[in-house]
């Protein structure tokens, strides 16, 4: 008997639209930025190098609204080749890499878990993170409020992220600012429907070792968190909520606030 197995193309999946237009403009609007110039300047500086008038008005329909061309974008890049003044970015080399996924749709708060300490018994960490958008490629990331739980730990570790996007990979840099010795690095490629992130970090483990462990990232609804006071929320026993995490994929609704807070007499069940 032969069995057929049918095959998803995730491309047809309806939320799986990646946006190169937006990118395009904003490649085009850092360059700008990148140089210091006015809209008017910017266009008096690309009609030589492309070879027709273009005016002000021209160049802010292009970062806002319209396409800008494939000739203005390389004339563009050709002035403002990461030269003095150009954005910031978590690594220089990854400014190569298109964006395929406009940053922005990142934005918002998350749910997150990733595993610490040796052998097969890891143990679980888990938090909100709220991500928002600082510049053309960069988002900052803080996971606080609430306060994070790291299991088997007093003092849960409370980070602060910067990274950026790189096709459809978050990238990035972490720092513990509850325990300056520990910092690393982490890589998460964000699922079609932009509501899973899935991907590892690494992290100090001594002067001479490395650690590694994976990372999975859950969206929070967002209706579900309006008027909710963060501060006061307390997510439940990381054990119970880091299987929860890890067990949600992108074909799943976004969690909500409900889904994910606890309380004592829930964390006794979840160990029970």
């Amino acid at each position: 008997m032969t069995t057929m197995t049918k095959v998803v193309d995730l491309r047809t999946r309806p939320r799986y639209h990646p946006d190169y237009a937006a990118v395009a403009r904003r490649r085009l609007r850092a360059a700008r930025r990148s140089l210091d110039l006015s809209a008017a300047e910017f266009a008096a500086m690309l009609t030589p190098l492309v070879g027709y008038p273009v005016t002000g008005e021209t160049v802010e329909a292009w970062e806002t609204e319209s396409t800008p061309p494939a000739d203005v974008l390389v004339a563009a890049d050709a002035a403002a080749p990461d030269g003095p003044g150009a954005e910031p970015t978590i690594g220089g080399v990854l400014s190569a890499i298109p964006q395929t996924l406009a940053p922005e749709v990142l934005a918002g708060a998350w749910v997150t878990c990733f595993r610490f300490g040796p052998g097969p018994a890891r143990k679980a960490h888990v938090d909100i993170a709220q991500i928002t958008l600082t510049s053309e490629r960069l988002l900052a990331i803080t996971n606080h409020p609430p306060a994070p739980r790291s299991e088997g730990r007093a003092t849960p570790f409370r980070n602060d992220l910067q990274a950026q996007v790189a096709n459809r990979h978050l990238v990035g840099h972490w720092r513990n600012s509850s325990d300056a010795r520990y910092f690393g690095t982490f890589q998460l490629a964000v699922l079609p429907g932009e509501t899973v992130m899935a991907g590892f970090y690494t992290g100090f483990a001594s002067d001479v070792e490395v650690s590694l462990g994976p990372w999975k990232w859950a969206r929070l609804d967002p209706d579900s968190l309006s008027g909710a006071d963060l501060a006061a929320v307390r997510l439940q026993d990381p054990a119970v909520l880091g299987e929860r995490i890890e067990a949600h994929t992108q074909y799943d609704a976004p969690l909500t606030l409900t889904d994910i807070e606890g309380n004592h007499a829930a964390d006794q069940a979840g160990r029970a």
